[in-house]
Order: C-alpha cells, then structure tokens, then sequence
C-alpha cells in the first residue's frame, strides 16, 4: 500500500497579518501629531482668551466705579461749598412763635474771603499743576449763627470724610485768626510710576488721601456768568481776571482714567474716544474712560 506525502501550507492570511503587525506609517504619526498640537494650542489660546476677558471685565468696572466716585467727591464738596444758611428774618414774640412759619433772609454764605472787601466769598480755587493735570480747592467756613463748633463739625465733611478743624493752621510762633473750616484739595501725585487723584486736608493725620488710580488726564474748567456773557475759563484765565476765584459760578470736570494693558499696543488712533483736550485717544492696549460733569455752585443760583 502506497502513501501520499502530507505536504503542509501556509494560510493566505500570513502575509497580511505580518503588514498589520508593523505599526503606523510615518504619515499617520504625522497626522496624528498634528491634530494633538491643535487640539492642544486650541485650549491654551482659550484659557489666554479667558483670562484676558476676566480682566478686561474686572477693568471695565474699576475704571466705572472710580470714576463715579470721583464725581460723587466733587458733587458732594460743591454742594456743601457756598451753600447759605436760612435764617428767621423776624424775631418771634416771647419765643413762642414757630420759626417754620417766619419769613426767612439768607445769612452771608460761607468761604474764603477774596482779594477785596467788595468781591464775594471764595468756595473754590484752583491752579494747573501740570498740562495734563490740575487742581481744585473747596472750602466751607463760617457755622451758622447761633450754632456750636461741635455740632458744625458734623454738618459738613471734607473729601477725606473729616469735620471742619480750626483753620488756617497756625504757623511758627505768628498767631493766625482762625475759624471753623471744611478744606478739601483734589490733584494728582504720581507714585511707583502710576498717577494717582488724591484728596489733601489741612489734617496732618489724614493729609493726602488716594481716590483713583492710573490717572491719564484731570482738566477743571471754570464757568462764568456775567448776565449776557457766559465764558468758559482756564485757571491761569481765572487768576488774571478782574473777579479773580469770586466770580465763579460752576465748574465742568473732565477725569480721563485708564486701565492696565489687556492687548498688543497699537499705533492706529482711536476714533471713539477722544481726550479731554479733544485729542484721539491711541490705541496702547489699555481701557480708557472719558467722563465730563459740570456742577453749578450754590451761593451763585442764590444770588
């Protein structure tokens, strides 16, 4: 009996399973590689993104918040500043009488007294400190007849939320005719590079105050109303004139605020916001705030 050799055969497959057992191809790394970075370049360019909107939000509201509170010290110092008292105009009989009910005369509104004995009180004055930066002086003096030092010192504050003090202050060993007196001084001081607005006060314990920081521009200009003619006035132009810091009748306040760098600095003008002197703004990167107020003195619209 014959036998027929066995031959044994490969299976078809062998080959392919070899090719699958190589691993990728070069272009398939490459690929892949690719769409790693991407993803990857994708999340850092979202968190830059993030945080870059996390500060500019985070500026948008200091720049808000201080300057509405610089406005708030102005508007608060004018409205004390000048500001006359009522008094009765008629004695009530045996003291019974209801003062409510009397007719009632403006007391002498109070101030500084200006050059001469026939210029009015002076309630605010001001001086340029620099092209971009000026400043302001506000003062209330003089209680009310009749009313005490004490409870006065509680009816008017300063810009540093202090009562009136006993000013001027005396100097050396010259005696100074003193008198209770609400002094406030808005300017500018630049420490560590930044320029700050601060409040300054005869009161060597709170003598100067910061209210808002990053200050680009601080511009006072001074209204004038001489019945016809309403001008609008420098401080250099107010000093010169012939009713000196007396003839003033309100005030207009141009604060220009900025925030920190958020963004690449351009040299391209920005046309939306101009500054205070009217300029276009450059585009530096930062977040800037433009705010004008005008504010009208008291004693002049009771004049």
């Amino acid at each position: 009996m014959s036998s027929t050799p066995h031959h044994t055969t490969q299976p078809a497959t062998f080959k392919q399973q070899r090719a699958q057992q190589r691993g990728m191809t070069l272009v398939e790394l490459m690929v892949g590689i690719t769409v790693g970075l991407l993803v990857t370049l994708a999340a850092i360019g979202t968190v830059y993104m993030t945080k870059v909107s996390s500060v500019t939000l985070v500026d948008s509201a200091r720049l808000e918040q201080e300057t509405n509170m610089v406005m708030n010290v102005i508007a608060e110092q004018i409205k004390q500043a000048g500001a006359r008292n009522l008094e009765p105009s008629l004695t009530p009989a045996g003291g019974n009488a209801d003062e409510l009910l009397l007719p009632v005369r403006y007391q002498d509104f109070a101030g500084l007294n200006g050059a001469s004995a026939t210029q009015r009180k002076i309630v605010v004055q001001g001086k340029t400190n620099a092209p971009n930066f000026d400043q302001i002086t506000f003062t209330y003096s003089q209680p009310p007849a009749g009313t005490a030092a004490n409870t006065f010192q509680g009816m008017a504050q300063n810009c540093a939320g202090e009562g009136a003090i006993q000013y001027p202050l005396p100097t050396g060993s010259t005696p100074v005719a003193q008198s209770m007196q609400v002094v406030s001084t808005l300017r500018t001081s630049t420490s560590a590079g930044a320029t700050n607005l601060i409040c300054v006060t005869p009161d060597a314990i709170a003598a100067s105050q910061p209210i808002a920081s990053n200050i680009a521009e601080f511009k006072v200009r001074y209204l004038r109303n001489n019945g016809s003619v309403s001008r609008i006035l420098t401080a250099n132009e107010v000093a010169a004139s012939s009713e000196g810091w007396a003839g003033i009748d309100g005030i207009e306040v141009c604060l220009h605020i900025t925030g920190e760098a958020t963004k690449a600095a351009s040299t391209a003008p920005s046309t939306s916001i101009k500054s205070c002197a009217g300029n276009p703004i450059p585009n530096d990167g930062k977040l800037h705030r433009v705010a004008r107020n005008v504010f009208q003195l008291r004693n002049s619209a009771s004049l």
